[in-house]
């Protein structure tokens, strides 16, 4: 799925638990991912991060069991806690220098 590029924000639960979501690209007018805003979409496995997003929020991306590969943008600065949590196929995580903070259980499990 490609959201279009007149959103310039995905808000709290947007897509949680959308289990037939197995792409996203989100546009680069996008600087912010709520919390929760893909959480449990099992079947999630390919996420395409704009360039200008600076903020991960919490469980953003928690439950997404078949992710598999995270590119985190250079401007990102804040990761939220549980943002990865059970990401259970995660084989690949780029984090950027510019990251000054990644929250208590961002990866865990």
């Amino acid at each position: 799925m490609k959201i279009p590029v007149s959103v310039s924000e995905i808000g709290l639960y947007a897509f949680s638990g959308c289990s037939r979501l197995r792409s996203v690209e989100i546009p680069e007018g996008v600087t912010e991912i709520a919390g929760y805003t893909f959480e449990k979409c099992r079947n999630l496995q390919d996420v395409k991060l704009p360039e200008n997003l600076c903020k991960i929020g919490q469980n953003a991306f928690s439950g997404c069991t078949a992710l598999r590969r995270i590119l985190i943008p250079q401007k990102v600065h804040r990761i939220g806690a549980a943002a990865f949590e059970n990401c259970v196929s995660l084989e690949e995580i780029v984090v950027p220098d510019p990251v000054r903070q990644i929250c208590r259980n961002t990866f865990w499990g």
